[in-house]
């Protein structure tokens, strides 16, 4: 899932103030959604994966800068969903142990910042991914920014971009 934020500050404010609010409301959030900072356990067969929830277990938090043009990205227009992909965070593909979520704050100078959001299914369902979404954001409420539209695109692997794609605008 991606979610855009149009803001005008310059870069210098996003790494100053918006990243760091951003990261303190994430783990604030995850205190309620702690199976989310866990990871998948593949033992060798015979035995069942399982997921593992420890002390120190997080989230991994990336923050990119784009040049990509936000106006495109974010405008009411057909797109290839491959636009996307470079919002999005992968998780690491570790043979025994794999992460279950990582975000990726993606700032585009002047313009706005995309939220981009991975999650394994294996630790939730949508219904659940989306309870978390809205708690992180309540927490995040602290921000001081006056956000004119936020979008989120949702992309799922594994099917045709050009038809699993939806769109929700939501005017704030």
């Amino acid at each position: 899932m991606v979610g855009f934020f149009k803001l005008s500050p310059p870069c210098s404010h996003f790494i100053q103030t918006v990243l760091p609010n951003l990261k303190s409301s994430l783990s604030l959030a995850l205190q309620h959604f702690f199976p989310l900072a866990g990871n998948l356990v593949l033992p060798p067969p015979p035995q069942m994966p399982y997921i593992r929830i420890g002390h120190g277990d997080s989230v991994r938090f990336i923050a990119k800068e784009s040049t990509t043009d936000f106006g495109h990205l974010t405008g009411d227009l057909a797109r290839h969903g491959e636009e996307f992909q470079a919002l999005l965070p992968k998780l690491k593909n570790m043979q025994k142990l794999k992460p279950l979520m990582a975000i990726q704050a993606t700032v585009f100078p002047g313009t706005g910042i995309a939220l981009g959001v991975t999650f394994n299914h294996v630790v939730a369902d949508g219904r659940t991914f989306i309870h978390f979404a809205q708690s992180y954001t309540l927490l995040n409420t602290s921000l001081k920014i006056s956000c004119q539209q936020v979008s989120f695109t949702r992309l799922q692997q594994g099917f045709d971009p050009n038809t699993s794609q939806t769109t929700l605008k939501i005017n704030c």
